[in-house]
């Protein structure tokens, strides 16, 4: 069985314990490379218990299998002393740089700050099809709905996340609490609400926070033009050098 309990270094997560006999877990990364222990990943596990495919489905077999044979659970953790700590799942990991953020990490910040209705933030990625890293969006409930709090609470929200997680999110967005979707057991939906972010559902929302971030989808298309010129410091610099 598995012992829940505290992290020793005062984690917000709960560890989950050591596995049972017969089962084997790993924990790798994006390139399916087992990580070093303490490092967080994608939680794999292989054992005569887990079994070998979806019925009736062999797509979903090749998904959720490794050409090795372990189980991709989906889920997000690390292990250290040969014990399991599940941290989210894989699809609330925002990463940026290279680098693995749980969605919870930046809700809990959020969640902290005044203002701000708790248990009513959501932290989730987007990714433009010609970049290789994510962008961070942040939707929050305000205990105040109107336009000149909004700003003040996303100026607060972007200095405590830049500065707590060293990570500017792209957007934050002020929504009511009802536009939060959760499951029946009052989990928010993270993928929903991502869709209806990129369905155009929260335009009117972008808007304050491009002209609070100082977006540059905030600067109308017509105000500026591009202009390549030649820089003075390179003549400057070869008339330094012959003098």
């Amino acid at each position: 069985d598995f012992l829940a309990r505290p992290d020793p270094d005062d984690s917000p997560f709960v560890e989950a314990g050591c596995p049972v006999p017969g089962l084997s877990i790993r924990v790798v990364d994006r390139a399916g490379e087992t990580v070093e222990e303490g490092t967080s990943g994608h939680v794999q596990l292989c054992g005569e218990m887990i079994a070998s495919e979806n019925y009736g489905n062999p797509r979903a077999t090749e998904e959720a299998f490794t050409d090795d044979g372990w189980l991709d659970t989906g889920d997000v953790g690390f292990i250290r002393d040969g014990r399991l700590t599940i941290t989210g799942r894989s699809k609330d990991v925002i990463i940026i740089n290279g680098r693995n953020i749980a969605s919870r990490e930046i809700e809990s910040l959020v969640d902290a700050l005044d203002g701000v209705r708790v248990a009513c933030t959501a932290a989730f990625a987007i990714r433009e099809a010609d970049s290789d890293t994510d962008q961070l969006v942040v939707a929050f409930s305000p205990l105040v709905d109107n336009q000149e709090g909004n700003r003040r609470q996303i100026e607060a929200i972007l200095h405590c996340v830049a500065l707590k997680s060293g990570v500017r999110p792209s957007y934050i967005l002020p929504v009511a609490a009802s536009d939060i979707p959760r499951s029946s057991s009052g989990k928010i939906l993270r993928v929903q609400l991502r869709e209806r972010f990129l369905a155009g559902q929260f335009d009117e929302e972008m808007k304050l926070s491009d002209i609070v971030l100082e977006s540059a989808s905030a600067i109308p298309s017509w105000f500026t033009r591009r202009q390549w010129v030649e820089s003075r410091l390179r003549h400057r610099a070869h008339s330094t050098a012959q003098g």
